[in-house]
Parts: C-alpha cells; structure tokens; sequence
C-alpha cells in the first residue's frame, strides 16, 4: 500500500530543521567566548618564560644552561600534558578540561611567584606548561563537537587570537618586568585572575541553574503569569463599552 505524500509535513519539517538550527547557533555564542578565553590565555604564558631568563639570572643566580633548562621543563609538561589530556576531556567533557587548564596554568604562576630555590622555578615552569598545552585539547573538542559547520574557520580564528594574544602578552609582561618593583607580585596577581575566572563562571552556573528550577516549580505550581481573558458579552464592562459608543 503506497502512502501519499503529504506536502506540509515536508513543510513543517523543514520549519522544524531551521528553527533548531537558528537556536543552536544562538546558543554557541558562549561556547565561542569559552573557545577565546582559553586561547588569549595560553598565548598570554607561552611566551612567558623567555621573558624571564634575566630575572632569573638575577634572583637565582644561573647561568645559560639553566635558563635552557627552565624552557625544557615547560615544554616537558606541555609534552605531557598532549598525552593526558585527550583523555581527561572525553571523560569530564570540555568546559571542565577547559577549566581545569586555566586552574593549572594559575597553579604553575602562583608557584613561579612564590619560588625560593631554581628546583622551584622548574616545578613551575612543568605546572604552567602542563596547563598551557592542555587548552589546546579543550578549546579543539568544543570546536569539533559544537562547530562543525564551521570548523576551519574557527581553528583559523582560535591561531589569529593566540598569536594576536602572544604578540601582546610579551610586550605586557616586559613592561610589567620593568614597571613593577617586584617580579613575583605579577605572577601572584595574574594566578589570582585566572583563579577567579572559574569561580565567576562557576557563580554564574548557580544562579542561572537556580533560576532555571524555581521557574520551573512556579509552572509546575501553576504560578505562572495568567493571561487576562477577553470579556463576555453580558459583562457589565463590556455592556458599559459599548453603551458609551457613538
């Protein structure tokens, strides 16, 4: 038995397709914050322990080849980080994987301001590394998973942003190296910026979370807004309107 062909299902269904593709574009847009955030902020530290060297010449007294060093150590962690952190995204997803990057790299510059001895310094520079290397993995699966559509372009957007972000990043940290009397006050301050990013977005998961369930216990409860009804025709106020009528 052949089934006729109804030409407004095809209809609806084509008006159903583009509504939810117009509201999961609208709603990529904090994705795509998340995908830039994480960008500005690795290209903010990669260049960040060359700029270093001659303050820690001078603070730790090494030489060249423990300036090398320190360079070895944040590329080890970033190797490491390439190896771990596929994995630790699919498992927790990449919001979290994300979060947990600019965690480590905080982690890694509190622990570069607090250093007392080049062993310090070392465990630093493999921290921020670890982190630095980890955003790639965050920020490639949000765009794999969610931008499909438009990858290439916003891979090309993610390197314009990092290098963009790299190019200022090194002339901000040489100027603070040169402005601020003490080098370590700018790491513990940058750690404390990161650090409060999660916690503000983490805040602000709560409250629209919580916004989310007393609206839906108000609906459930029937304390919705109700809808004012149109009145009959033996109301007094409409007898009245229409009395009062040239």
């Amino acid at each position: 038995m052949t089934r006729n062909h109804n030409p407004s299902d095809t209809k609806e269904h084509g008006r159903t397709d583009t509504t939810s593709a117009r509201q999961d574009r609208g709603g990529r847009g904090p994705l795509a914050a998340f995908i830039f955030a994480l960008v500005i902020v690795q290209g903010l530290t990669v260049n960040l322990m060359p700029l270093l060297f001659g303050t820690m010449a001078r603070t730790f007294e090494i030489n060249l080849r423990q300036q090398g060093q320190i360079q070895s150590f944040f590329l080890a962690g970033g190797i490491v980080a390439l190896f771990v952190s596929g994995y630790v995204t699919e498992t927790v997803r990449a919001r979290r994987s994300g979060t947990l990057a600019v965690i480590l790299i905080g982690a890694g510059s509190l622990l570069l301001g607090l250093a007392a001895t080049y062993r310090h310094v070392l465990l630093a520079a493999v921290v921020m590394g670890l982190g630095n290397m980890w955003v790639l993995s965050a920020y490639s699966a949000v765009i794999t998973a969610h931008f499909a559509d438009m990858r290439q372009r916003m891979f090309m957007w993610a390197t314009a942003a990092f290098a963009g972000s790299a190019t200022l990043g090194s002339s901000l940290f040489g100027y603070l190296l040169d402005a601020v009397p003490n080098w370590r006050l700018i790491f513990l301050g940058f750690a404390g910026v990161l650090w409060l990013i999660p916690i503000i977005g983490f805040t602000l998961v709560l409250i629209v979370f919580a916004w989310h369930i007393v609206d839906r216990g108000n609906a459930r409860h029937g304390y919705a807004s109700p809808v004012p009804e149109e009145p009959s025709e033996n109301s007094p106020g409409r007898q009245s309107r229409e009395s009062s009528r040239p």
